[in-house]
């Protein structure tokens, strides 16, 4: 081996040359420098200081091999990005996968786990050439090199020419390059010498759309290499969240629709179109569109989805790299603010004067669903608006009047001793103006106010009794019953105790008024026909039959007719088991005549049956639902040494039939008494013996 501080001369590095193409051409030239032995692993310690007698996809310590160039050849990063495939495993790999990749090739590392990375998923074992650039490079260089987008795993066409690749001489079939230092592509003729231009070229039909995607693919994945410009897999996850998102491919809360996705993927990619790429259909329907986004184990060949990804969102890698994504502020629901202030009485009512919002989801059950609140900073009034699928709907809630509007209702409220007029000057229905009131102004209001609700909770709490709350109150059981029921329904949703009672308060005053006409309404339908139904009613008087259900159910319970249910009768179990056990007893007696050879089992008599009845024997109630048919049908089973006792008179026959001797020897010897019981061969002995 032959040693240098410092390299004299080293070969010129072309443009998208393959590193491994470089250490060929320099070993070929240290041949030709009257070097006897060239061994490559000699090369190898000379260039990289590393014992290896292979060439790998990504050598280590290219900082060694710097030193040793002359001053101002290359610097590491241009070495890197203009000779590794380090830019698409960049790309395609975490973070932390890639400073560990990037270290391992700078330098000489040695940890195994640091050493791993994905080239053995993007670049093919092959080395391949195109006929035509390998004629352009020996008229312009001189010599042949490998070329970085040839080696794209999968992606076997030349960008520049539209030709299918090539990994062998078309003649001989000798590779022309391997790991072990053999590399015929320089001299352009093969091992065997043959003339590695002079093939018979294929070119890549555009109209084909399975040949087209390739060609597309690879100038995307050639760009890449080209202009990467130090872009990794953070800016890749940014940009398809940003893509994700502006496209209607993220709910309000965060998760993917990722059926949605699926099927407009599958759309402009069909399977047939990943299968020519190299990509199992199962990674598209199992893994994205987060599992690309989040790297997650178990998706194979990355490069090709991630520029599928790109191309489905941007139409191309480059259209993907250099589009500045605009602020998503804008999307936002709700949008940007500020927001008006909703409280009629206010200064500031219908005025911008909100200037923050909370957003959060607010269902459980639906992920795509959102709530803003909304505070006016002056009133203190609070509402919320809520959104579905990013669309807003009609519908605000009202969270908290306000000290504002309190102190106005109570105002009115004292003066006029009306609820329409309170909730026309107030701007809202009289129901609210009941429940606030209620809350507001207890004393005023005796029964069913908040406060007497409050005593009546309270003393239940200590009796722990209906009945001794209900006789100290005045009132029935079920009406305590009624109203603890109806509290503690709120409660459960969320709602303080204090909005629970004054909800519950409003519902007891309800109007005389209202429920005398109510009732005198439902009790005129109900008597035209005695035979209507609850929802013909219904139909006929919505309001007062809805309002009558929330606040007098009792009462329509007793004047409405009976629900009825719908769907099938129910079965009459005991009716089937008889029918059952006559069909059981029937079979067997049938199949005792028709194939008396044949053991009566279980599953040889419910065969005969039909498959209903079958199926209801095998089930898991049958011992319950059935009971005279499995006592029919364990009184007909038959056990082995019954069959062998019944069939003794089959077997009779049988032997005289043949001309044997009817003896026990020669019964116990045939099939059906071979290693049969004691009881049986006692019962044979005792027939046969005579």
């Amino acid at each position: 081996m032959i040693s240098l501080d410092k390299f004299s001369f080293f070969p010129p590095m072309y443009p998208d040359e393959d590193i491994r193409s470089i250490i060929y051409r320099y070993r070929a030239w240290r041949c030709s420098t009257g070097v006897k032995v060239a061994r490559l692993d000699w090369i190898m310690q000379e260039l990289f200081n590393t014992y290896s007698g292979t060439i790998p996809i990504n050598p280590p310590n290219l900082e060694y091999l710097i030193s040793k160039l002359p001053k101002g050849t290359i610097n590491i990063k241009q070495l890197v990005d203009q000779h590794t495939y380090f830019p698409l495993e960049r790309l395609v790999s975490s973070k932390e996968r890639s400073t560990n990749l990037l270290n391992n090739i700078k330098k000489l590392m040695s940890k195994p786990s640091e050493k791993r990375s994905h080239s053995s998923l993007i670049i093919e074992s092959e080395m391949r050439y195109c006929p035509k650039c390998l004629e352009e490079d020996m008229f312009k260089y001189g010599e042949g090199y490998i070329h970085r987008s040839h080696q794209l795993k999968y992606l076997n066409v030349c960008s520049k020419h539209e030709l299918y690749l090539f990994s062998r001489c078309t003649i001989c079939l000798e590779l022309i390059a391997t790991s072990r230092g053999r590399f015929d592509l320089h001299s352009a003729y093969c091992s065997n010498g043959h003339d590695l231009r002079i093939v018979e070229t294929t070119s890549v039909k555009r109209n084909n759309q399975l040949e087209n995607i390739k060609l597309q693919v690879v100038r995307d994945a050639e760009f890449i290499l080209n202009n990467n410009d130090q872009k990794d897999h953070d800016f890749l996850r940014d940009m398809y969240k940003y893509y994700l998102i502006n496209e209607g491919f993220v709910n309000t809360n965060g998760n993917y629709r990722t059926q949605q996705f699926i099927n407009l993927f599958l759309k402009k990619y069909p399977p047939d179109m990943l299968k020519v790429l190299g990509v199992p259909i199962y990674n598209v329907r199992n893994y994205l569109p987060q599992g690309l986004v989040e790297l997650r184990k178990g998706l194979s060949n990355f490069l090709i989805l991630s520029i599928l990804m790109m191309k489905f969102f941007a139409d191309s890698t480059k259209n993907f790299f250099f589009t500045k994504p605009p602020a998503l502020l804008s999307k936002i629901p709700f949008g940007n603010g500020p927001w008006n202030c909703e409280n009629k009485v206010c200064s500031n009512y219908h005025e911008s004067t909100i200037v923050s919002c909370v957003r959060e989801p607010y269902n459980f059950y639906d992920s795509n669903s959102l709530r803003a609140t909304f505070k006016c900073p002056v009133c203190e009034y609070t509402y919320a608006k809520y959104s579905r699928n990013g669309q807003e709907t009609q519908k605000v809630t009202v969270l908290r009047y306000g000290t504002l509007w309190e102190n106005k209702l109570i105002e009115i409220y004292l003066d006029t001793k009306d609820f329409t007029i309170s909730a026309e000057l107030l701007g809202v229905s009289k129901e609210t103006v009941g429940i606030q009131v209620a809350r507001l102004l207890p004393s005023n209001l005796e029964i069913y106010s908040v406060g007497w609700l409050k005593e009546l909770m309270e003393a239940y709490a200590r009796k722990q009794t209906v009945a001794a709350a209900a006789r100290q109150f005045g009132i029935s059981s079920c009406q305590v019953k009624k109203i603890r029921f109806m509290i503690t329904e709120r409660q459960s949703n969320g709602m303080e105790s204090s909005q629970a009672m004054a909800e519950v308060s409003a519902a007891l005053l309800i109007p005389k008024s209202r429920q005398e006409k109510a009732r005198k309404q439902i009790l005129t339908i109900v008597s035209e026909d005695k035979h209507m139904t609850r929802r013909t009613i219904r139909q006929k008087c919505s309001k007062d039959y809805d309002w009558m259900m929330k606040y007098d159910q009792e009462w329509m319970t007793s004047v409405l007719p009976p629900i009825q249910r719908k769907g099938r009768p129910r079965k009459n179990w005991t009716e089937i088991d008889d029918n059952m056990a006559i069909n059981v007893a029937q079979a067997g007696r049938d199949l005792l005549y028709q194939n008396p050879r044949r053991q009566l089992t279980a599953h040889f008599i419910c065969n005969a049956l039909p498959a209903l009845q079958r199926n209801y024997i095998f089930g898991r109630s049958a011992q319950e639902r059935f009971p005279k048919t499995m006592e029919q049908l364990n009184a007909i089973v038959e056990s082995k040494e019954d069959y062998q006792i019944r069939l003794l008179s089959r077997v009779n026959e049988i032997l005289k039939e043949q001309g044997m001797i009817v003896n026990v020897k020669n019964i116990l010897n045939t099939r059906q008494y071979k290693g049969c019981s004691d009881f049986v061969r006692m019962h044979v002995e005792k027939i046969f013996s005579s």
